[in-house]
């Protein structure tokens, strides 16, 4: 509920009271309220919410109730993910087409439209503040080229699920990013993914043998996901060092709310400045071995591939040993 509803992961300063929010939901819905149907759920997820969007909910279920409060009711159910995805100046023209929808389709037909609102929400969000990587493939490049001093390549993700990593000589993007309302920031979160991928090749993350520790661990995954946590530490402290411009941006759209205490002994020590993969690997084997979970993932991380950069690594190494031999 933290995760999904509210802001790093607390309430609002000014959220409402659960018991207020089902009082006055149940006050709007009660005819059509039964064992099987209730807002209690709902309420509790919108506890989470600023009082200002639950009051401007409120006016929104009145509305639905004077064309349907069957409708009205399932409404209620769907509100918390609607306030969840939607801004507030979209949340009144989104009501006004589920009523549409309600005149053509009836309840069932609305049932389906509400529980895809969060696909609505990713149209709106790119029609609205989107970017694509194929219209910033040369200005990114051109910033790519400017960190590494040599090309990497760019290119899209062809799978959703593993749209951002890298190889070691391309850097794999999303082909779309909409996370934020406005262009400009999603433009900012293109660098700042290039950014941290670039650190791992430029700050020896993979001068380890990844996939061969990985190996030796009887959760391999976990181990990588902690490694991951403590690079990414690692890795954003030394940007904060030689990039201190782009540290800021990366710090204002990923900002982390606090570490657990538990990671402050790690954090500290791949913050040193002496501090390399090595270390991060012995640390992740310390915290698997405490119980320690890995840290959320921040916007501009992405996954680690041990396998595929192994294989791109070996290919280039026979290369290099290829043009050796010829000169």
């Amino acid at each position: 509920m933290a995760r999904r509803c509210g802001r790093d992961g607390r309430p609002a300063p000014d959220a409402l009271p659960v018991e207020a929010i089902q009082q006055r939901l149940e006050s709007l819905v009660f005819l059509v309220l039964s064992m099987r149907r209730s807002v209690e759920a709902a309420a509790e997820a919108l506890a989470w919410f600023p009082a200002a969007r639950v009051e401007g909910l409120y006016r929104e279920v009145e509305g639905v109730c004077r064309t349907s409060l069957d409708l009205a009711g399932h409404f209620c159910v769907h509100a918390p993910e609607v306030l969840r995805h939607l801004p507030d100046e979209a949340i009144h023209p989104w009501v006004l087409e589920l009523l549409e929808v309600y005149d053509q389709k009836g309840t069932q037909g609305c049932i389906r439209f509400m529980q895809q609102v969060e696909a609505q929400a990713l149209t709106l969000r790119e029609r609205q503040g989107g970017v694509r990587l194929a219209d910033l493939s040369q200005v990114l490049d051109a910033f790519t080229t400017g960190l590494a001093g040599r090309h990497l390549r760019l290119e899209a993700g062809q799978d959703a699920g593993q749209a951002v990593y890298t190889d070691t000589e391309t850097l794999f993007l999303p082909a779309a990013l909409s996370r934020f309302d406005t262009r400009e920031d999603n433009f900012r979160l293109y660098k700042c993914i290039i950014a941290r991928l670039w650190a791992q090749t430029w700050f020896g993350t993979w001068r380890e043998p990844a996939a061969e520790r990985l190996t030796r661990f009887a959760d391999p995954l976990r181990e990588l996901a902690l490694f991951q946590s403590l690079e990414g530490l690692r890795l954003d402290a030394r940007i904060a060092e030689e990039l201190p411009g782009l540290s800021r941006e990366m710090e204002r759209l990923g900002a982390r709310p606090g570490l657990p205490p538990a990671w402050e002994p790690a954090a500290q020590r791949v913050r040193e400045p002496e501090a390399d993969a090595a270390r991060s690997w012995a640390l992740a084997e310390e915290l698997a071995q405490s119980g320690i979970l890995p840290l959320e993932p921040l916007c501009y991380q992405g996954a680690l591939y041990p396998d595929r950069v192994a294989a791109v690594m070996a290919a280039r190494a026979a290369r290099e040993r290829d043009q050796f031999a010829q000169a």
